[in-house]
């Protein structure tokens, strides 16, 4: 049998509390109704010069209901207050803890199973902007003895994915493809045998994706989840298809929190494609990196 843990139903519990007290609180106010109205009557007759008389206890009974209600929302005040400002030092406590990792490139507190010393990823347009092909090449160090696998997300904003595929390798690798009809996209390379510390793993990936409702945010973007010697990633893409190509990072997926500002970058030509490079050596653990875009014609 499991032992229950209240560390682990904390959160469980304290909600459970403060619900149970709110409908605490509204029964007192429905019973103590009763409690009021001498109170209530015994101010209008004072205001009102009337004979009636109310009896003390009357006002005593009414007066504690009173206190005790008020010292209760008190209480519950007090309550959410400090849960709030507790989950407010916990995040700014992680969020220092991703930060120190990040900009000291720490990575002493993590179980490394393996390190790249270059990862190159490319997306590419057609010669319209329906079919584009994401490639990305891997150059991986084994550090640890029974390694076989490597699983990779994809993130897609447009309409269709079709497939993830192996293209090279130095090894009989497979790549168990997504089954997802929606985004994000799984997938697994797998080595096929268990991998030794110091062995070198080589492949690369081609993911073929659709935007024929051209529904896709113009942006590449990589989130750094291992150790990474370099990264480069790449956007080439037909003369005027796309303007105001940028580098910037930020330190989430979501693109709210920049860490440093957007840069233009400038392409390189290449016969009738033009070719936009980000590189960065040894990029920040937990950050992501990003090249961003506007199409010429939306």
């Amino acid at each position: 049998m499991k032992k229950y843990s209240i560390q682990k139903h904390i959160d469980e519990i304290k909600t459970n509390i403060i619900s149970n007290i709110l409908w605490y609180i509204i029964s007192l106010l429905i019973g103590n109704i009763a409690l009021w109205i001498p109170l209530i009557q015994g101010v209008y007759n004072v205001v009102h010069k009337s004979g009636n008389t109310i009896p003390l206890y009357a006002y005593i009974l009414a007066g504690a209901s009173i206190l005790l209600l008020t010292a209760i929302i008190l209480f519950l005040i007090l309550v959410i207050r400090n849960d709030s400002l507790k989950k407010e030092r916990d995040i700014d406590d992680s969020s220092q803890k991703v930060n120190d990792a990040s900009s000291n490139n720490d990575y002493s507190d993590i179980p490394l199973d393996y390190k790249f010393s270059s990862i190159i990823a490319e997306m590419t347009f057609d010669d319209n902007r329906v079919d584009i092909e994401s490639t990305i090449d891997y150059k991986m160090l084994v550090l640890k003895d029974g390694v076989n696998e490597l699983k990779r997300q994809l993130i897609w904003s447009g309409s269709e994915y079709i497939r993830t595929e192996l293209v090279e390798r130095n090894g009989n690798y497979s790549l168990d493809d997504s089954e997802r009809a929606l985004s994000p996209f799984p997938y697994i390379i797998k080595f096929n045998e268990n991998k030794k510390c110091g062995d070198r793993v080589e492949f690369k990936t081609r993911t073929l994706v659709k935007d024929g409702n051209l529904s896709m945010i113009p942006m590449y973007s990589f989130m750094v989840k291992y150790q990474i010697d370099k990264l480069t990633l790449r956007i080439i893409a037909p003369k005027d298809m796309i303007k105001n190509v940028k580098k910037v990072v930020y330190a989430d997926s979501a693109r709210e929190i920049c860490v440093e500002e957007s840069k233009e970058i400038y392409g390189e030509t290449i016969r009738d494609l033009v070719r936009y490079t980000f590189e960065i050596k040894n990029p920040a653990l937990l950050y992501n990196y990003f090249i961003e875009w506007e199409f010429t014609n939306p």
